[in-house]
């Protein structure tokens, strides 16, 4: 939670000072929305909140972009929805 912190606090620096560098490499955002709903399942079933994804069949299997950006942005929309349950309920269907 710390490094996670600390990161976001530099990303910011970085952003203000016009350095923020963004990698360009293909992913697969369906493994990565996987990947974080794993990671926080947990505390969102100790919140009542079940976690699921939807990604359309239109998305294609591999895009481009930043994946570690995308990752950390994922995690902390899905992370702040469960803190304050504004979401409860995150369905996922996938085609």
């Amino acid at each position: 939670m710390l490094i996670t912190l600390m990161n976001e606090v530099l990303d910011r620096a970085k952003i203000e000072a016009g350095k923020l560098e963004l990698e360009s490499a293909p992913f697969d955002l369906r493994s990565i929305l996987d990947d974080v709903l794993s990671l926080l399942s947990e505390k969102s079933r100790s919140k009542g909140v079940k976690l699921v994804v939807f990604v359309s069949d239109k998305v294609p299997e591999i895009i481009v972009g930043d994946p570690g950006r995308s990752r950390q942005i994922i995690t902390n929309l899905v992370g702040n929805s469960v803190k304050v349950r504004g979401l409860p309920n995150l369905h996922s269907f996938r085609h």
